[in-house]
Protein backbone atom coordinates (compact mmCIF):
# COMPACT_ATOMS: atom_id res chain seq x y z
CA UNK A 1 0.00 0.00 0.00
CA UNK A 2 1.30 3.47 -0.84
CA UNK A 3 2.10 5.83 1.95
CA UNK A 4 -0.42 8.57 2.53
CA UNK A 5 0.97 12.06 2.71
CA UNK A 6 -0.43 14.53 5.17
CA UNK A 7 -2.34 17.70 4.14
CA UNK A 8 0.80 19.83 4.49
CA UNK A 9 2.42 17.80 1.71
CA UNK A 10 -0.42 18.30 -0.76
CA UNK A 11 -0.35 21.06 -3.33
CA UNK A 12 -2.87 22.13 -5.93
CA UNK A 13 -0.48 21.05 -8.66
CA UNK A 14 -0.44 17.54 -7.20
CA UNK A 15 -4.22 17.56 -7.03
CA UNK A 16 -4.34 18.46 -10.69
CA UNK A 17 -2.92 15.03 -11.44
CA UNK A 18 -6.24 13.48 -10.48
CA UNK A 19 -8.25 13.59 -13.66
CA UNK A 20 -11.95 13.21 -13.98
CA UNK A 21 -12.97 15.81 -11.43
CA UNK A 22 -12.48 18.70 -13.88
CA UNK A 23 -15.06 17.24 -16.21
CA UNK A 24 -17.64 17.72 -13.46
CA UNK A 25 -16.78 21.37 -13.05
CA UNK A 26 -14.79 20.84 -9.87
CA UNK A 27 -12.16 23.46 -9.12
CA UNK A 28 -8.76 22.94 -7.49
CA UNK A 29 -10.11 23.71 -4.02
CA UNK A 30 -13.09 21.45 -4.61
CA UNK A 31 -10.68 18.77 -5.82
CA UNK A 32 -8.67 18.94 -2.61
CA UNK A 33 -11.88 18.70 -0.56
CA UNK A 34 -13.08 15.76 -2.62
CA UNK A 35 -9.69 14.10 -2.25
CA UNK A 36 -9.74 14.60 1.51
CA UNK A 37 -13.24 13.12 1.65
CA UNK A 38 -12.16 10.13 -0.43
CA UNK A 39 -9.13 9.57 1.79
CA UNK A 40 -11.32 9.83 4.88
CA UNK A 41 -13.72 7.31 3.36
CA UNK A 42 -10.77 5.05 2.51
CA UNK A 43 -9.54 5.25 6.11
CA UNK A 44 -13.04 4.36 7.39
CA UNK A 45 -13.22 1.39 5.03
CA UNK A 46 -9.76 0.21 6.08
CA UNK A 47 -10.70 0.54 9.77
CA UNK A 48 -13.87 -1.47 9.16
CA UNK A 49 -11.85 -4.09 7.28
CA UNK A 50 -9.39 -4.43 10.18
CA UNK A 51 -12.28 -4.76 12.65
CA UNK A 52 -14.00 -7.42 10.55
CA UNK A 53 -10.70 -9.26 10.06
CA UNK A 54 -10.18 -9.36 13.86
CA UNK A 55 -13.72 -10.68 14.34
CA UNK A 56 -13.10 -13.33 11.71
CA UNK A 57 -9.80 -14.34 13.33
CA UNK A 58 -11.52 -14.62 16.73
CA UNK A 59 -14.29 -16.79 15.25
CA UNK A 60 -11.73 -19.03 13.58
CA UNK A 61 -9.80 -19.30 16.86
CA UNK A 62 -12.99 -20.33 18.71
CA UNK A 63 -13.79 -22.84 15.97
CA UNK A 64 -10.32 -24.35 16.23
CA UNK A 65 -10.69 -24.64 20.02
CA UNK A 66 -14.09 -26.32 19.67
CA UNK A 67 -12.67 -28.65 17.03
CA UNK A 68 -9.84 -29.64 19.40
CA UNK A 69 -12.34 -30.25 22.22
CA UNK A 70 -14.49 -32.36 19.91
CA UNK A 71 -11.48 -34.40 18.80
CA UNK A 72 -10.55 -35.06 22.44
CA UNK A 73 -14.13 -36.15 23.24
CA UNK A 74 -14.17 -38.42 20.20
CA UNK A 75 -10.92 -40.02 21.33
CA UNK A 76 -12.40 -40.71 24.79
CA UNK A 77 -15.49 -42.23 23.17
CA UNK A 78 -13.33 -44.35 20.86
CA UNK A 79 -11.33 -45.70 23.82
CA UNK A 80 -14.55 -46.50 25.69
CA UNK A 81 -15.98 -48.30 22.66
CA UNK A 82 -12.84 -50.41 22.29
CA UNK A 83 -12.95 -51.29 25.99
CA UNK A 84 -16.67 -52.12 25.81
CA UNK A 85 -16.15 -54.32 22.72
CA UNK A 86 -13.39 -56.20 24.57
CA UNK A 87 -15.76 -56.66 27.53
CA UNK A 88 -18.50 -58.00 25.23
CA UNK A 89 -16.04 -60.37 23.54
CA UNK A 90 -14.79 -61.71 26.90
CA UNK A 91 -18.35 -62.24 28.11
CA UNK A 92 -19.23 -64.05 24.90
CA UNK A 93 -16.24 -66.37 25.36
CA UNK A 94 -17.31 -67.07 28.97
CA UNK A 95 -20.90 -67.73 27.86
CA UNK A 96 -19.74 -70.15 25.14
CA UNK A 97 -17.53 -71.94 27.67
CA UNK A 98 -20.46 -72.23 30.14
CA UNK A 99 -22.79 -73.56 27.45
CA UNK A 100 -20.20 -76.17 26.38
CA UNK A 101 -19.71 -77.23 30.00
CA UNK A 102 -23.47 -77.57 30.49
CA UNK A 103 -23.79 -79.60 27.29
CA UNK A 104 -20.93 -81.90 28.34
CA UNK A 105 -22.48 -82.43 31.79
CA UNK A 106 -25.87 -83.27 30.31
CA UNK A 107 -24.27 -85.73 27.89
CA UNK A 108 -22.40 -87.47 30.74
CA UNK A 109 -25.67 -88.48 32.41
CA UNK A 110 -26.69 -88.38 36.08
CA UNK A 111 -24.01 -87.75 38.62
CA UNK A 112 -23.76 -89.75 41.82
CA UNK A 113 -22.33 -87.94 44.78
CA UNK A 114 -20.63 -89.83 47.59
CA UNK A 115 -20.05 -87.97 50.80
CA UNK A 116 -18.00 -89.49 53.57
CA UNK A 117 -17.72 -88.08 57.02
CA UNK A 118 -14.58 -88.85 58.95
CA UNK A 119 -16.39 -88.42 62.25
CA UNK A 120 -18.63 -91.12 63.61
CA UNK A 121 -22.01 -89.79 64.46
CA UNK A 122 -24.18 -90.95 67.28
CA UNK A 123 -27.60 -91.65 65.83
CA UNK A 124 -29.34 -90.68 69.05
CA UNK A 125 -28.32 -87.07 68.59
CA UNK A 126 -30.19 -87.00 65.29
CA UNK A 127 -33.53 -88.32 66.44
CA UNK A 128 -36.45 -86.91 64.62
CA UNK A 129 -39.70 -86.77 66.40
CA UNK A 130 -42.80 -87.20 64.36
CA UNK A 131 -46.05 -86.29 66.09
Amino acid sequence: MATVQGPADWSLTDLGKYEGLDSFGVTGTDQSTALLQKRKKLQEVETEYVRKRREYDERMKRCAEKEAELAAKQEVIRVNVVRFERFIKDNDVKRQRALKKEKDELAAGPVSITISFPVQLNLRTFEIRLN
